[in-house]
């Protein structure tokens, strides 16, 4: 939708029909990057339903982060089906959604779901003036090119483009760097160019043309690795940068300046000392523009429509760089979401994400189907947009049931468009590249639609085709007669050259089994039944049994001694049968997830998803060489019975608190879906449980070693393996120890139990 400055909109909230009432709710205008920018815009000016049509006033139109009249929120708790607001655009051009937070009781609610984009102004890119558009000439002739959106190069209408040629006469770097900035209104807006040697940013050189207030300046500054921020590169001697010179004109910023050929970051206080040598090596190019820079530093992009990277790494001296293909033709009207689900298992395969059977009531999250029509495959890809304007959904198809290596599709907004793009998993799930190709196409008939807060797209892909990957080697693909896994994942951010990962572990999931195109048959999603049997025998390890089976081995010899069933001490027979379930479970949780993981797989993540799988080895390797320990423990008189005491503690707690450590990490992994305070809250209750029964206990066993004829009063206070109390009767306060042993295995059998029921809840479809 496209409206002018402020002009007034009719904002309507209503219930779906069948989904019932809403008791509450909260309304606010914001652009369309809304998740990063929560900024208000725009402003409400009444409710139209208040007062007509049989309406009360349901509504409240009140300030938000003081911006005047920017939200509107319920007035009561009274259940409401519709709500219509009158909403008046910002003065400002740009892009804006409306997002509503709606309650409809206290377990089922939506949190931020946007509206479908609304652009006030013209929706498109000023029309630069002649003075930018002369800079386009000598394109891939004289000088070399780059630019987006895509095919901007040969309309010279690009909101971000960068010219490069080398100086005959001296050998410097020649660039001319232009930005549409009209849309940011701010004085200290920038466009800059990153020199890189992969496509992700992190590690660069970047050159800045930006505005500082009414002048125009470029700089020079360096991002530092992973994502930390960039800043500006301070040269004590001289700079790399003369010839410096920019105009700002029609919303556009432009500098023209050169650049020494080689030139190197060093800067000790940062730890970077960095070579660049433009002449001879190639650079990937990353353009980006935002809306505040300074000489220390150039603030994020705002959007994702707002950076882009070259396909392929350029050399600066080659002026005949590849171009971007032109922009995909607009999509016919959509056919609607239902559509997509007809004929499912008659006339094409399908494939859905969400509440079991999704497919059959047409309500996944997440859909893809698949059809052989003679010498290609018609493919339809739908699903729930979760992100702002650079979401999307994609399908990968694999030869095995987890990501790396495998060709995806993706359905994706681009700026404000919806289009489909191709790319290729990298290796032990490394993230993903575009697909370059310099032959044919294989994707033809794209059509895309963004409606009811869903993406939808239909393509048509070549029955056969070959996917070039990097060194130059390739992947053949035969939809006819190869089986295929196919997996569904959605995300936030994407742009041509790369998807971003999904957030969560109910954004993404594999097919049950591998599919053939010509088969008409409805998969199911693959079980994540082998993650809860793997987190579940874990929490009973080393939370329940090995907890209880240690704390009975450390203060409980000297309990209930009159009764030896079958010549053995009680303590001694819940202590081996709760550590040898310990090794049970473990190995048995270690073979689910290896099963699921499909053997060892290379370590990629946050510091969670690293150290879990490192720290779950090591620890079934400890279980079993306790088993190892345990076959060959000395007679307890026997002169090397202190060394296996030793070795026994040792091993025993190093795994103990290892395991623990895997139980607490696993909330931050993505396989689990957790991230759930009350998780934490439970986990860290119990071992909070644990040490003060522990402290307790200490303080009975040495109390009780006071009364009895020992030789070691203060036993119970040693570091390490307790000693022997070297007399065999009853210790005295039997009572109370049992009370708090029976109070620990209740509260360690709680625990396990909550902890067990969020593993299985989390990942329940």
């Amino acid at each position: 939708m496209v409206v002018d400055p402020g002009e007034k909109l009719e904002v309507k909230l209503a219930s779906t029909p069948g989904s019932g009432s809403f008791k509450g709710f909260l309304i606010v205008g914001r652009t369309s990057n809304f998740l990063r920018d929560t900024t208000p815009h725009g402003k409400f000016t009444r409710e139209i339903t208040s007062g007509s049509g049989g309406y009360e006033a349901q509504a409240k139109i009140q300030d938000c982060l003081n911006v005047p009249s920017s939200s509107a929120t319920h007035v009561n708790r009274n259940d409401k089906d519709m709500v219509i607001l009158e909403w008046e655009a910002p003065q400002e051009a740009g892009e804006y959604i409306i997002v509503v937070t709606v309650v409809k009781n206290k377990e089922i609610f939506w949190v931020a779901a946007p509206s479908p984009i609304i652009t006030v102004g013209s929706g498109t890119e000023p029309e630069p003036g002649d003075e930018i558009k002369a800079i386009y000439e000598g394109c891939s002739k004289t000088k070399g090119c780059f630019g987006t959106p895509n095919g901007c190069l040969g309309t010279r209408n690009c909101a971000m483009f960068v010219t490069y040629t080398i100086q005959p006469s001296n050998g410097n770097a020649q660039f001319e760097l232009v930005g549409n900035v009209k849309s940011f209104n701010s004085p200290t807006s920038y466009v800059a160019l990153g020199l890189s040697d992969n496509n992700r940013m992190g590690d660069d050189s970047v050159l800045a043309c930006r505005m500082d207030q009414n002048t125009i300046a470029v700089n020079e500054y360096y991002t530092r690795p992973e994502y930390h921020g960039n800043f500006g590169v301070s040269r004590a001697e001289f700079g790399i940068i003369s010839q410096a010179s920019g105009v700002n004109v029609d919303g556009f910023i432009s500098c023209k300046f050169t650049v020494l050929p080689a030139y190197e970051v060093d800067v000790p206080t940062e730890r970077v000392k960095k070579s660049w040598d433009l002449a001879s090596n190639n650079y990937y190019l990353l353009l980006a523009r935002g809306n505040d820079a300074n000489e220390g530093a150039l603030d994020k992009h705002p959007g994702g429509e707002d950076r882009i990277t070259s396909l392929e790494p350029r050399n600066i001296t080659d002026v005949n760089g590849p171009e971007p293909p032109p922009p995909p033709p607009p999509p016919p009207p959509s056919e609607g979401l239902v559509g997509v689900y007809e004929g499912c298992g008659n006339t094409k395969g399908c494939f859905g994400l969400g509440v079991s059977g999704c497919v059959g009531s047409r309500s996944c999250e997440m859909v893809v189907t698949y059809q052989i029509t003679g010498n290609s495959a018609n493919l339809q890809l739908a699903g729930r947009q979760i992100g702002d304007s650079s979401s999307y959904v994609a399908v990968g198809l694999s030869r095995d049931n987890i990501m790396g290596e495998d060709h995806v599709f993706g359905c994706r907004l681009d700026r404000g468009s919806v289009v489909v793009s191709e790319y290729y998993n990298r290796p032990n799930r490394d993230g993903n590249d575009g697909v370059v190709r310099r032959d044919a196409e294989i994707i033809s008939n794209p059509t895309g639609t963004a409606e009811d807060g869903y993406l939808l797209c239909s393509f048509t892909v070549d029955k056969t085709y070959t996917v070039p990957i990097e060194n130059s080697n390739s992947v053949d693909y035969d939809l006819g007669n190869e089986a295929f896994f196919l997996l569904l994942a959605r995300g936030t951010e994407s742009a041509v050259e790369f998807l971003g990962k999904h957030p969560s572990a109910t954004d993404r999931g594999a097919s049950s089994s591998s599919v053939k195109f010509s088969d008409a048959s409805v998969v199911v999603a693959k079980s994540n039944i082998y993650i809860q049997l793997h987190g579940s025998f874990m929490i009973l390890a080393w939370l329940l049994c090995a907890s209880s089976g240690m704390f009975t081995a450390r203060y409980y010899k000297q309990t209930h001694t009159r009764r030896q069933p079958w010549g053995l001490a009680i303590w001694f027979h819940i202590h081996r049968t709760c550590m040898s379930l310990t090794v049970l479970f473990t190995v048995a949780g270690f073979v689910f997830i290896f099963v699921e993981v499909g053997g060892l797989t290379s370590w990629n993540g946050g510091n969670a998803e690293k150290s879990h799988p490192i720290l779950g080895i090591i620890l079934t390797a400890l279980a079993l060489l306790q088993v190892c320990l345990a076959l060959v423990r000395p007679h307890p008189g026997n002169s090397k019975r202190p060394l296996f005491n030793w070795a026994h503690w040792s091993v025993g707690n190093s795994a103990h608190i290892i395991g623990l450590a895997c139980i607490y990490l696993a909330n931050n992994l993505q396989k689990t879906n957790l991230q759930q305070t009350r998780y934490w809250g439970v986990i860290t209750g119990f071992i909070a449980y644990h040490i003060v029964l522990h402290i307790a206990l200490t303080i009975l066993t040495f109390q009780a070693d006071q009364k009895m004829e020992i030789q070691e009063k203060k036993r119970a206070l040693s570091v390490g393996p307790m000693p022997s109390a070297g007399v065999s009767g009853e210790a005295p306060g039997t009572e109370i120890r049992t009370v708090i042993y029976a109070a620990y295995i209740l509260g360690a059998a709680s625990t396990a139990i909550s902890l067990i029921y969020f593993v299985v809840d989390a990942l329940q479809s």
